[in-house]
């Protein structure tokens, strides 16, 4: 069917397929197809291993991020201090300050001078006394 009409080995033209060329073409193709496919699963298996192990790596993370987020609240919470007069934590709230002391509350304000002013009283009635004392002496 042309073979003799052109001269096929000068135009870089190899020979003509036989039936085994054929078959071990197509037989290469298969294997090779299977190779790929094998390979895509292999892949695929890789890929679902390093995006476990990314899961794992993300959630011990998050583990280490939330601890140390709860430590630092329990750290604020305590550098808050706690109320003069109640002994309630101050941390969230707005604390009032008297004298050198913190208190949570107008109300614990109150009571907290009321205790200092009875204090100072007690302290004024006892060294009246003992001046008094020492004087009859």
């Amino acid at each position: 069917m042309g073979e003799d009409r052109y001269d096929w080995n000068s135009t870089g033209v190899g020979a003509a397929l036989s039936e085994e060329t054929e078959k071990s073409q197509k037989a290469r193709e298969r294997e090779k197809k299977k190779r790929a496919a094998q390979r895509k699963r292999e892949q695929k298996l890789s890929d679902e291993a390093a995006a476990a192990e990314a899961v794992r790596r993300l959630q011990s993370e998050a583990q280490v991020a939330a601890s140390a987020a709860s430590e630092a609240m329990e750290r604020r919470r305590i550098e808050a201090g706690r109320c003069a007069m109640c002994e309630e934590s101050l941390y969230g709230r707005l604390a009032l300050d008297v004298f050198d002391r913190r208190c949570c509350s107008s109300g614990c304000v109150v009571q907290l001078r009321r205790k200092l002013q009875a204090e100072a009283a007690m302290k004024r009635i006892a060294a009246s006394s003992s001046s008094q004392q020492n004087s009859k002496a």
